[in-house]
């Protein structure tokens, strides 16, 4: 799985780095690592007006964590040509096409490679990739990963339905880069998320929720020592107990997903009583 990396953050510049760091280091707030898909030890650019310098990421900094800020060295924001409060432009690598493995289970799935423009609402592309890996790194358990996913997708992605003209239904991809997204957005971006890492994930209808009330809704399931267990980051839960579901097949899946982003019909049908 390759992909070349563009995506880029504008931060501002804090204070330097340590006496001991000013080896071409950066630090980054954790929202801008996760953005980026980079963690410590990746290489990032710098960019400002027409100058630029490759980058290592240094350890994670607690006072940065939630801003829109970085930390560089003295001799980078000097050939930068910046002074602590100017922005500079952060980009995800030097544009070098980088490969990742997965830990996708291949008795349970398989690989099929499509056009990039197909309508498949479980994409998954290398900084997605990265940074499930990244969450779920040092869990060992099934139910750890899954946990640890959830938190992300919770923490990343809020629940809003607005979008510009002509933008329909978002897939995993387009709603991880939005930032938000409705109930079924989530649910698609947590089974590709949770598929990369090995999960048995799907794609959930929700015709009665846990309060037994009737809705419109979708979640994701995750098969953890034979039990179906419901994430819902719409709901804010991890296991969560509604009342009547439906888990989907990926054909199912992929059918309401065309049909929810061409036509926009009402959200999720409801099974006939």
């Amino acid at each position: 799985m390759t992909e070349t990396a563009t995506e880029s953050v504008d931060l501002k510049v804090m204070r330097a780095l340590g006496p001991d760091t000013d080896k071409k280091r950066i630090r980054l707030a954790r929202k801008a690592r996760d953005k980026l898909g980079v963690g410590p030890g990746d290489t990032v650019v710098a960019r400002h007006d027409d100058r630029r310098r490759s980058l290592t990421v240094f350890k994670s900094d607690k006072a940065l964590v939630g801003k829109g800020a970085c930390r560089l060295d003295g001799d980078t924001r000097k050939y930068l040509g910046v002074k602590v409060g100017d922005r500079v432009t952060i980009v995800s690598s030097t544009g070098e096409t980088v490969s990742i493995k997965a830990t996708i289970d291949p008795r349970k799935y398989d690989l099929v490679v499509t056009e990039r423009a197909a309508d498949n609402p479980f994409q998954i592309s290398e900084k997605l990739a990265k940074i499930a890996a990244r969450q779920t790194t040092n869990r060992q358990s099934a139910l750890a990963k899954a946990k640890a996913l959830f938190a992300w997708v919770h923490s990343n992605v809020q629940y809003g339905g607005h979008r510009p003209r002509g933008i329909g239904y978002r897939d995993s991809i387009e709603t991880k880069v939005a930032g938000e997204g409705v109930c079924g957005e989530m649910a698609f971006l947590y089974v590709a998320m949770a598929r990369v890492v090995g999960l048995v994930a799907s794609f959930v209808i929700v015709d009665r929720d846990f309060r037994g009330k009737r809705v419109n809704h979708a979640c994701a399931g995750v098969r953890i020592a034979g039990k179906q267990i419901l994430v819902d980051p719409a709901y804010h839960s991890f296991d969560i107990a509604h009342k009547e579901i439906r888990v989907m097949s990926d054909l199912q899946a992929h059918a309401a997903f065309r049909s929810m982003r061409t036509r926009r019909p009402v959200l999720f049908p409801r099974a006939t009583p």
